[in-house]
């Protein structure tokens, strides 16, 4: 089957499906053919599976009823170049994830943020997402105990963009976890606001040694930790609340509940759900 490279570089088309996920994805696959990984095994080029799997998270379809909507949807199909006869099988679509690893999901959600303007101050936080209720026979065949995923992210306060994602389906410290995510990001961060989960003083130094203003609150064991909280720059640490109303955004509109089974999986549809809103915050700002 011929591989199905989509329509790229033509300005004309201002559907903000082409304009803000076909077009991003396109580098994607550029990106993806350097580093050697293969494009297009199902016929289907890579780029057009991710664009489907974020069409499908901004619309809240299941993978049959993303299908069926895109047989009455031509002005998405035509983005994509796929004819009716032509659209893939649901199975088609949820195997792709199998194939986009968690890097070209970070990629993408990477080249989301050239969309808008960041600001000087971030936030982490974590919270969770539930996994797809399964069956109780289900459950025990596959020893299917895990209910929720664990997600950290790191936003910017300024516009609310997700900058970075890391799932967990254990529940891990915060400290360790945001040393993790802060360091895939040092070069986007002036002022990093966090809660006391993230009280870490090695934490700390390595935001100072690169440069950062770490506004993180001290667990008030002694009295000078209460006096070293009392110096903290309210105005800026009280930013950090746009990470729970991030949240809140996401567990709205998108849903609290993720539809793939497989943890992998799960950590890239969350990957591709926080590319997505950064995606949707550049055509309608919620946050000023």
């Amino acid at each position: 089957m011929e591989v199905k490279r989509g329509k790229e570089g033509d300005e004309s088309q201002t559907h903000p499906l082409h304009r803000n996920v076909c077009r991003p994805c396109q580098r994607i696959c550029r990106w993806t053919a350097s580093y050697g990984i293969p494009t297009g095994k199902t016929g289907y080029a890579d780029w057009v599976m991710i664009c489907l799997q974020c069409y499908k998270i901004r619309e809240g379809e299941t993978f049959r009823s993303l299908v069926d909507k895109l047989k009455v949807t031509p002005v998405v199909r035509e983005n994509l170049d796929i004819d009716v006869s032509e659209l893939p099988h649901p199975s088609t679509i949820c195997h792709a994830l199998d194939r986009l690893t968690m890097a070209i999901c970070r990629r993408l959600l990477n080249q989301t943020h050239t969309l808008h303007e960041l600001g000087q101050v971030a936030a982490i936080d974590a919270s969770s997402f539930d996994r797809v209720a399964a069956s109780s026979r289900y459950q025990r065949e596959t020893d299917y105990r895990i209910l929720s995923l664990k997600t950290t992210i790191l936003v910017d306060c300024k516009t609310g963009v997700i900058l970075d994602v890391h799932c967990s389906t254990n529940k891990p410290h915060d400290a360790p976890i945001g040393e993790q995510v802060l360091k895939r990001n040092l070069d986007k961060l002036d002022v990093i606001a966090a809660d006391k989960g993230y009280d870490d003083n090695s934490l700390r130094s390595l935001l100072r040694e690169n440069g950062v203003r770490p506004l993180i609150k001290h667990r008030e064991f002694r009295p000078i930790r209460t006096a070293q909280n009392a110096r903290l720059d309210e105005d800026l640490y009280n930013r950090r609340q746009i990470v729970e109303a991030v949240f809140r955004v996401l567990d709205q509109k998108y849903g609290a509940s993720l539809q793939t089974r497989s943890w992998y999986r799960q950590f890239r549809e969350v990957a591709l759900i926080a590319a997505v809103k950064n995606i949707d915050e550049s055509i309608e700002p919620c946050y000023a």
